[in-house]
């Protein structure tokens, strides 16, 4: 500890405008100052000086945990006593002389009992100059005062544990939008305070106390002249005297207030309110509800990836708990699903709720709906459970093609539920930019504010060995032996639904171009057949018979059924006309087969440079390619390569990142949906005919 009589000993040269001096103050000793002092002596920047504030003299106690805190440290503490021009020693009751002796320097101010986390001065500095109108900038503290973020970290006579406080403080930086939103009064746990403020007001503050009241004398003067007082809303300060300000509103010499900070608080969606539940969130984690009424039954494509998105999050380490719910009478098949996952990797997080209890669940951070809005029946309802919505709307081809739906009126329904879902929606996520242009085009650009761009996960597992392939074949036998007779064969293997885009009629056609050029093997299709828009069967009639026969439809297959059929193929074939993102190349590669795809819609965006595709302009160039993929084993080994490189550029656990980050975005920004209309449920905006609606009001509030 180095005693200073001038403030050119500070820096080693005289104080400047733009400098910042740490000001530690100190009311109590103990274990709580020595584990503050030694948080903030570590964690401070080199070029802030770090003065001590404490009535002289210093308590013998006082001294030994200074002298600790700089050796665990390694910095040096500065004891300023009785400033030039002051009454005296420093005390309680000549502060103001203290900070003048510190002029032209800007201050933080910190307790010894407060702990801090790294950066912590670089983030205050930066709050604090974030307008030239601040005068002070608060940081978040633990504890329940108006700039507390609820995190118990020990008791009031207890100090947190320092690692725990600097997780919480790394978490809340990391996800905190910044808002810097405004408050109407300065903490004293540790604020930031401009020089232009104290130039302003100690004029006419006379006699300033360490006190709680000198923050809020202070703020509320710079307040009456113009200047503002913001959140540090990105710095984390744990102390234990954290509901300190509530507790001492009444004694504040303005009689307004208390009146006036309760009024804030009470004044709804502020800046203020949203960048605290950002910080409390990053603190406990996110809670999720996820709308699971379509996560039932055999899952395919859209479905599959839900799912697996799902299981990412409940991994998420920014992710407190997720609940899944869904209808009665889809609850039996949504618990299955659940149970299937927990039986393949177990999930810590995630639990499931029906609609009937669900609102005795409490309010959630976000509602997610793992998949495009259909029918809008239930996803209202869910979407107003959580204080953010998403939608993951993937892609829009069925709103792009009529003919999907069954006649008119479905189709309108379809559009209407879509319309309905993006207009309540916080945000929107598609699979690309492709999926992005659709919806821009679809919503006439109203909501580009809202859209994001949420990828999907390629499959993460490993090329099966060959020697795997006698009991992989033994197993599948037991399901199909359509299946088990194909394995043994050369193929080429098509998987998906024939809906018309999907373009089944032309990979029937190029097969029997690549016939015609030698090539001896057999065409299989696997995947579920729709009831709309289905034209495949006209292009089988067109084929010779000594074609037709070498042509296999499988139907929908199990998961080691697909992987089977995938690892045996000489080549999947992917001739699709349009695609949200494309996860057949990726499965193909993970089960160690050569894809031939499109460059069609999103998969332009992750396809890799330099592998073979279909053009689908000129189908004697597209067979001749496939030809040649099919007969050249280096080729197709170079293909492959290429997929599963890119492959393993893609993962749920990214997918999941970008989400969660989305998450806490949207916590920044106001929510689409009226507070005051969460607990209403508008029949008239619902398209929920008027049997379900009420079956819906029955559900709500049995019991």
């Amino acid at each position: 500890m180095q005693h200073v009589t001038s403030p050119d000993e500070l820096l080693g040269r005289t104080l400047a405008v733009g400098d910042v001096v740490i000001v530690v103050r100190c009311e109590n000793g103990g274990n709580v100052s020595a584990a503050g002092l030694t948080s903030i002596l570590l964690h401070a920047q080199a070029s802030c000086p770090i003065v001590f504030l404490s009535p002289h003299p210093v308590p013998p106690h006082t001294v030994e945990l200074i002298r600790g805190a700089e050796k665990k440290s390694r910095r040096t503490l500065f004891l300023v006593a009785n400033p030039p021009g002051s009454s005296g020693a420093v005390t309680e009751s000549n502060v103001a002389d203290f900070f003048d002796f510190l002029a032209p320097a800007d201050l933080i101010v910190v307790s010894a009992e407060s702990i801090v986390g790294t950066e912590w001065d670089v983030r205050m500095i930066a709050a604090g100059r974030s307008s030239t109108t601040t005068a002070t900038a608060t940081a978040l503290t633990s504890g329940t005062s108006i700039f507390g973020v609820g995190t118990t970290l020990g008791d009031s006579d207890e100090i947190a544990d320092p690692s725990q406080v600097s997780a919480i403080a790394e978490r809340i930086a990391q996800r905190s939008a910044k808002l810097r939103p405004y408050v109407p009064v300065a903490g004293a746990h540790c604020v930031y305070i401009s020089r232009r403020a104290l130039n302003v007001v100690s004029a006419t503050t006379a006699d300033l106390s360490v006190a709680d009241g000198l923050w809020l004398d202070l703020s509320f003067r710079c307040a009456g002249v113009g200047l503002v007082n913001v959140l540090a809303d990105d710095v984390f300060v744990s102390h234990p005297q954290g509901t300190e300000l509530t507790a001492r509103w009444d004694t504040v010499a303005y009689a307004e207030s208390d009146a006036l900070i309760r009024g804030f608080l009470a004044a709804g969606d502020l800046p203020y309110h949203r960048a605290l539940k950002i910080a409390r969130v990053a603190a406990s984690g996110l809670r999720i509800v996820v709308d699971a009424e379509r996560l039932s039954g055999g899952l395919n494509g859209t479905f599959e990836a839900a799912v697996s998105l799902c299981r990412a999050l409940d991994e998420h380490a920014d992710v407190n708990s997720i609940v899944w719910t869904a209808s009665e009478q889809q609850s039996a098949g949504v618990k299955s699903t659940l149970a299937a996952l927990q039986a393949q990797r177990p999930l810590h997080k995630t639990t499931f709720v029906s609609h009937r209890s669900i609102r005795l669940a409490g309010q959630f951070d976000v509602a997610f709906r793992p998949y495009q809005d259909f029918a809008a029946v239930e996803w209202p309802f869910i979407a107003e459970l959580g204080a953010r919505n998403v939608i993951w709307s993937l892609d829009l081809i069925l709103n792009q093609v009529p003919q999907y739906s069954r006649g008119y009126e479905n189709y309108r329904d379809h559009i209407g539920a879509t319309e309905a879902s993006f207009d309540r929606a916080d945000g929107i996520a598609v699979l690309s930019a492709h999926v992005m242009r659709d919806a821009l085009a679809f919503s006439h650009g109203a909501q580009a504010n809202l859209l994001f761009v949420l990828p999907a996960g390629a499959p993460s597992s490993a090329t099966q060995a060959p020697q795997e392939h006698a009991g992989l074949i033994s197993s599948v036998s037991k399901h199909s032996t359509a299946v088990e007779d194909i394995l043994v064969k050369k193929y080429i293997f098509v998987l998906g639904t024939d809906y018309p885009h999907k373009n089944i009629s032309w990979a029937r056609r190029i097969f029997e171009r690549v016939s015609q050029l030698g090539w001896t093997g057999h065409l299989v299709f696997a995947g579920p057949t729709i009831n709309s828009g289905n034209d495949t069967d006209d292009a089988n009639d067109a084929l010779t018979s000594q074609f037709r026969n070498r042509i296999h439809a499988v139907g929908r297959v199990t998961d080691e059924e697909r992987e089977a059929l995938f690892s045996h193929a000489q080549v999947v074939l992917f001739p699709t006309l349009t695609e949200g993102w494309g996860m057949i190349p990726f499965e193909a590669s993970a089960a160690g087969c050569a894809p031939l795809a499109t460059r069609a819609g999103g998969l332009d965006e992750i396809t890799p440079q330099g592998v073979l595709t279909l053009t689908l302009a000129d189908d004697a160039t597209d067979a001749q390619t496939l030809f040649e993929l099919l007969t050249t084993e280096k080729l197709r080994k170079k293909q492959l390569s290429l997929w599963q490189q890119e492959s393993a550029r893609h993962s749920w656990e990214n997918s999941a990142d970008i989400l969660v980050a989305q998450f806490f975005a949207l916590l920044g920004r106001p929510s689409r949906i009226n507070p005051r209309d969460r607990d209403r449920y508008r029949a008239e905006d619902s398209l929920i005919p008027r049997a379900k609606l009420i079956d819906r009001v029955r559900h709500r509030f049995a019991n």
